[in-house]
């Protein structure tokens, strides 16, 4: 094997790595720290279980 071989895995990983964090990072700097901490979403309600779920729990 040669050197080249880990050498371009590694600058590969990391370079894919960074890409894939910079987006996300881009996405969450448009907004405000405080608007980011307030929840606006409205409540889930719970999730009722399917019938197989129910009928494996009788």
């Amino acid at each position: 094997m040669k050197w080249t071989t880990p050498a371009i895995g590694l600058v590969l990983g990391v370079v894919v790595t960074v890409v894939t964090a910079y987006v996300p990072a881009r996405r969450a700097g448009k907004i405000s720290p405080m608007a980011a901490l307030r929840d606006k979403r409205p409540p889930r309600r719970p999730e009722r279980p399917a019938l197989a779920g129910r009928a494996c729990g009788a």
